[in-house]
């Protein structure tokens, strides 16, 4: 993949191996292995800059554990970027926590497990909560986009290394083919965004239609929306702050999602301004065709590589097999009590059908037929 896909990264590690407490020499035992392909590093520099770690164990004779680490697209497709096969799972995971419930959560966790309060307030909010980092994950929680990927690598779970590491190619290959088809196809159309977008889109739209904005600034960056009082479904009128510049309001939406909110888009409205201009890079089309722009070449038979390299023979990890099913072998020691009892007595072997010494059934005499015969 190196020579037929010039970018490919491959880094295997391997450990000595042993027979006897001795070094085997020009034979490697398998350690793990990491590899990444070009198309998925230039993917990435037009995708949502957040990346996703998460690890699905393997169901072939050795426990290993296939660790992927997933982007998002603007048309929020999950694209795996990196692949990496370890011994085992070794990565954290962080619970979040509803942000309107947030603050109730912590005091009740106060109450309950003051060590616990403790050790939670001494990690900065903006890392493990979705509603204090700042927009900078894009309202996404901690492993789904992980997550979501792991079921369409279902059907290559039990399938040895190295295919594997061919199925990740040839998989990628088509779904980089397929999706980036359907964008270019869009944006030859003339489509701005993605039709999924902008169906997302319309609501906030449609909202926004009705409310009073107030302008707090003489360029036109600084507003005062007020939300149009419902008595009788309940709602109160609510004023939030808007700042266009900047980017935020006071509803959250804005800076967390990075796609203007019904507030926004009022006051875009209210200065003549395009509201589309407010949405994030990576939601634009010509944003989302980048990231397929760059195709996987197909890779012939096996029996037309020509490769110089020598490689050395790898083995297994043993320590990484998985039990065989089945009844366990036995590991106790036989003693006399174990054998048979006309071999503890010394006693010849009767034949089952006359009762007589040195002969079995098949060859008695006094039968008139053979067991074996038709």
């Amino acid at each position: 993949m190196q020579k037929y896909n010039p970018g490919t990264i491959a880094d295997l590690e391997t450990l000595p191996s042993y027979m006897n407490d001795r070094v085997v020499q020009e034979v490697r035992q398998f350690h793990r292995l990491f590899w990444t392909f070009p198309q998925c590093i230039n993917a990435f520099k037009s995708c949502k800059p957040i990346i996703q770690v998460d690890g699905t164990f393997l169901y072939g004779r050795y426990k290993q554990v296939l660790l992927l680490a997933v982007v998002q697209d603007g048309n929020r497709k999950t694209i795996p970027v990196a692949f990496a096969l370890v011994p085992r799972e070794d990565t954290d995971s962080w619970y979040e926590l509803l942000p309107n419930k947030f603050e109730d959560m912590l005091e009740e966790l106060k109450e309950k497990n003051n060590e616990g309060y403790n050790y939670i307030m001494g990690i900065p909010k903006e890392k493990w909560t979705n509603a204090y980092d700042g927009g900078f994950r894009y309202g996404h929680m901690t492993t789904n986009l992980a997550e979501a990927i792991n079921s369409s690598l279902k059907g290559i779970r039990n399938l040895p290394i190295t295919a594997i590491v061919k199925a990740t190619y040839f998989r990628l290959g088509k779904l980089f083919a397929t999706l980036g088809k359907e964008s270019f196809n869009l944006g030859d159309a003339g489509h701005i965004f993605h039709p999924r977008f902008q169906k997302e889109l319309q609501p906030m739209v449609n909202k926004s239609n009705g409310l009073y904005v107030l302008p707090m600034s003489r360029s036109d960056t600084i507003f005062r929306v007020t939300e149009i009082p419902r008595p009788l479904q309940g709602y109160d009128p609510t004023s939030y702050r808007v700042n266009l510049e900047e980017k935020w309001c006071d509803c959250g939406y804005f800076q967390a999602l990075k796609s203007p909110c019904q507030h926004a888009i009022a006051t875009c409205n209210n200065c003549r301004r395009d509201y589309k201009s407010l949405v994030d890079h990576v939601y634009f089309l010509h944003s989302v065709c980048k990231v397929y722009e760059m195709e996987f070449p197909a890779i012939g038979s096996e029996t037309e590589w020509h490769s110089n390299q020598t490689w050395p023979t790898i083995l297994p990890d043993p320590q990484v097999r998985r039990d065989k099913s089945g009844r366990p072998n036995s590991t106790r020691i036989h003693n006399a009590m174990d054998m048979p009892q006309r071999e503890r007595t010394g006693q010849p072997k009767f034949c089952g059908h006359c009762r007589r010494p040195d002969h079995t059934i098949r060859k008695c005499p006094s039968c008139t037929q053979h067991h074996d015969d038709p």
